[in-house]
């Protein structure tokens, strides 16, 4: 019986079993375009995932699984990607109103607060004694939102 150094049996046992990935090469990019989406604000849907996976497939000419009828990637192949990188998820975004979006900028945000500091020293609230809540309680956004990448 041959004697078999230790070194040699780990480089074997990391060798990773099964299909390499499709991306290979491009799954960071895909993942650095999803982040810098979400950092902006603008978050991905799955299916917006996936419609780019096949694009990066078609456009560097690489062989792939993907439905050339659907022009996109699978849920499957979604959720193998998923699973290699963690740092992406899926989540539903809080419902806000298009006026809201627009109107929420640097400048009102400091004219809010430059009007806000003279009423709080005025009538001495403690910040126990401030709460946070709506006019109407009415709900101004139409749709039900999307779950969008992070």
């Amino acid at each position: 019986m041959q004697k078999v150094e230790s070194s040699d049996i780990s480089k074997k046992v990391s060798v990773r079993l099964g299909r390499k990935p499709v991306l290979e090469g491009f799954e960071e990019e895909l993942v650095e375009y999803c982040l810098e989406m979400d950092r902006t604000f603008y978050g991905l849907r799955r299916r917006d995932v996936r419609k780019m996976a096949y694009q990066l497939a078609i456009l560097n000419k690489l062989k792939h699984p993907f439905s050339i009828e659907a022009k996109m990637a699978g849920k499957k192949w979604l959720q193998k990607f998923l699973r290699r990188h963690p740092q992406l998820s899926f989540r539903k975004p809080q419902l806000i109103s298009m006026a809201r979006v627009q109107a929420f900028t640097k400048e009102n945000v400091g004219l809010f607060f430059n009007l806000l500091k003279p009423q709080l020293e005025k009538i001495q609230f403690r910040a126990h004694r401030i709460f946070n809540c709506g006019e109407t309680g009415i709900t101004v956004v139409q749709h039900a939102p999307q779950d969008v990448s992070i």
